[in-house]
């Protein structure tokens, strides 16, 4: 697989889960208070079902794309290696709900938003353009201020999706270069 085709899945990706995120918004828009960030809309009757299926929707096109990337380059292994984690990532959110087993469920989420940062750190450096480097600005910001609302109240869910947008925008655009 190429980084043209790799770049699909990963759009496919976010798309599912980007989409299931706000349509569990739209059906329950007082979760954007709850500062339990995407979590809180995977354990609420209305929205748990379609939440979890853009989880493990995501997680099967990181597996996939994961398994026909055919990495050569330093950098793709990396890709690859990350994809797969956060395949495991994202099944591992929906089966630990942040209410009951919390601990597992921040270690699941605090990994993926890791290697996500880790990810969007080699894309900016092999690409080094102008609006790489601001997306992923935008992405440290939002990512510490999400580390921040793991201990105070805030908008967890809004800066979670800031740094999910950056970072997919960021990958996407080094795979497409």
């Amino acid at each position: 697989m190429k980084h043209k085709q790799l770049a699909k899945l990963l759009i496919i990706q976010f798309a599912c889960l980007f989409l299931a995120v706000i349509i569990a918004i739209f059906l329950k828009p007082i979760g954007l208070n709850a500062n339990s960030g995407v979590s809180y809309y995977a354990v609420q009757l209305e929205t748990a079902l379609i939440v979890s299926i853009g989880f493990c929707t995501a997680s099967f096109f990181a597996f996939y794309a994961a398994w026909k990337f055919k990495a050569k380059k330093t950098g793709d292994k990396l890709i690859r290696i990350c994809l797969f984690v956060a395949a495991i990532c994202y099944v591992g959110l929906v089966l630990t709900p942040h209410d009951v087993i919390a601990v597992t469920h921040k270690i699941f989420g605090s990994t993926l938003f890791g290697i996500e940062f880790i990810l969007a750190y080699f894309a900016m450096i092999y690409s080094r353009r102008k609006l790489d480097i601001l997306l992923f600005v935008v992405a440290f910001f939002s990512g510490m201020l999400c580390l921040v609302y793991l201990f105070v109240t805030g908008y967890m869910i809004q800066v979670q999706l800031i740094f999910q947008l950056a970072v997919w925008t960021l990958y996407v655009r080094y795979l497409l270069k």
